[in-house]
């Protein structure tokens, strides 16, 4: 779980603690496959509270009424006897854990593992390919050229959806006027009208 969520190996204890926490929450084969929580407490387990270790993660914060309403936050794991999870800021100096229950998720994004792979190998990947041009008669050389890699982050727009894209409801008139008429540019009879 550390080495995948690209943390730091001083969260080896914050590993550990969420390592035994999905544990005690995943089917057992010497319980023959019960989940140890619900036999220890004998109440059922919500699992639907599980997240990815180490995905990024945006606290609600009303510090302020100017003030972002959000903050990035990295998950490192559930708080013991309190519903919630714990978040480390990584925009504060040292180690600040939050514990909130107003958490939105993006689990397919690993902040940490993005930060590893820059100071590894820059985020660059070329590939120098030879392109051999036969229609030149003479000077026939061969040069290299620059592939970059795709980037590959519109996987999220493929849902998205505007509000202008929406299909919009039928107006109708209350019933209160449904026994009003308007009659524009009516043309009178005669000349007392």
């Amino acid at each position: 779980m550390l080495i995948s969520s690209g943390l730091p190996k001083s969260f080896w204890g914050e590993t550990l603690v969420t390592a035994a926490f999905l544990i005690n929450r995943s089917p057992s084969v010497p319980l023959n496959g019960q989940i140890p929580e619900s036999v220890w407490t004998g109440n059922a387990v919500d699992i639907s509270s599980l997240r990815v270790f180490g995905c990024s993660a945006f606290v609600h914060q009303s510090v302020d009424k100017l003030a972002p309403r959000s903050q990035k936050c990295v998950f490192i794991g559930y708080p013991d006897g309190i519903k919630g999870y714990r978040l480390w800021l990584r925009s504060q100096p040292g180690f600040k854990v939050l514990i909130s229950k107003d958490v939105i998720f993006n689990e397919n994004e690993m902040p940490c593992l993005d930060d590893s792979q820059d100071k590894n190998n820059d985020n660059l990947d070329l590939t120098f390919n030879k392109v051999e041009d036969n229609q030149q008669g003479e000077g026939n050389e061969e040069e290299p050229s620059t592939v970059f890699p795709e980037n590959t982050n519109s996987e999220g727009l493929d849902d998205y959806l505007l509000a202008r894209d929406r299909n919009r409801r039928e107006p109708r008139i209350p019933a209160r006027y449904n026994d009003f008429h308007i009659a524009l540019n009516v043309e009178p009879m005669n000349l007392a009208q």
